[in-house]
């Protein structure tokens, strides 16, 4: 079985399913089978999941609202492209390992997006007319369910991040940091960072804050329901083709290494890079235009 340290701040969120899914895959021997299981116990509060938008249905094929099933990687045809196969049969093609340990994990804490990139994989799938051809669209869809997160920052900390001003936003703005969240999305991310090093990146999702949910330090947080109509809200209004994300050393946030506590980590070009030439006189020239 797979040693996941649930104490990191990265993990948040994940760290009660995730323990009580590992027990039962331990248990049962089957990663599908545990997954199924718990959904069924009654420690999901699903109830908030429910759509304002009828093509994003959240799906119940497994008798649990907002979740799809969870079945053996075998039960996918050979000649089926995995992202229509959920969209068709609201089952999930899970194999004995950690990348679609993390990925369940997801669909359970972030139905509704799941749910929408999927019916977006799917359609796009359709409209290309073959698994082997991708797209700008397709590319952008894949990064986000592999490799997103989704950070909740005034304009001014996503400005430096988006200029890869990595000093300006991770050491001179370091206080305001008590008011930005990180949710990470992407169960290709989750995985890398079991074994965690410092040029980890995710594709950042910018989420207006709403000062009377998020507050400051020490009031509630949100539930996940709302976390996931947030993110879900963000996508919708997106470009998605455009690649509308930006480059996030995940272990510059604050707290998340204890090594980041001194300037010096931030230093290292080979992590902390500057935005290439070309695509600052891209923005400029989009910023003009």
């Amino acid at each position: 079985m797979f040693e996941i340290d649930w104490q990191q701040a990265w993990l948040r969120g994940f760290e009660a399913h995730g323990r009580a899914i590992v027990a039962l895959w331990h248990d049962l021997g089957c990663l599908p089978k545990a997954l199924n299981r718990y959904a069924q116990s009654g420690q999901l509060d699903l109830d908030a999941h429910v759509s304002p938008w009828p093509h994003v249905s959240p799906l119940s094929a497994n008798g649990v609202r907002g979740l799809p099933r969870f079945v053996p990687q075998a039960q996918l045809p050979a000649s089926v492209a995995y992202e229509s196969f959920i969209y068709d049969t609201h089952c999930v093609p899970t194999r004995e390992n950690l990348h679609d340990f993390f990925n369940a994990l997801c669909w359970f804490r972030y139905p509704l997006t799941k749910a929408y990139l999927n019916a977006q994989q799917a359609k796009t799938l359709e409209r290309l007319g073959s698994a082997s051809e991708r797209g700008a669209l397709r590319d952008a869809l894949t990064l986000l369910d592999e490799n997103a997160c989704f950070i909740w920052c005034e304009d001014e900390m996503w400005h430096a991040l988006h200029s890869h001003d990595w000093l300006d936003a991770f050491w001179r703005q370091r206080a305001a940091w008590t008011r930005v969240r990180v949710e990470l999305f992407g169960h290709a991310l989750l995985e890398k960072l079991c074994k965690p090093y410092k040029a980890i990146t995710a594709h950042a999702v910018h989420v207006q804050p709403v000062a009377a949910q998020w507050g400051d330090q020490g009031l509630q947080e949100p539930s996940d329901a709302w976390r996931d109509a947030q993110m879900l809200n963000t996508l919708r209004a997106l470009n998605l083709s455009s690649k509308p994300f930006q480059a996030l050393p995940v272990l510059g946030v604050p707290g998340w290494s204890l090594d980041n506590a001194q300037l010096s980590f931030y230093e290292d070009e080979h992590v902390f890079r500057a935005k290439k030439q070309g695509a600052l006189r891209q923005e400029r020239a989009k910023s003009k235009a």
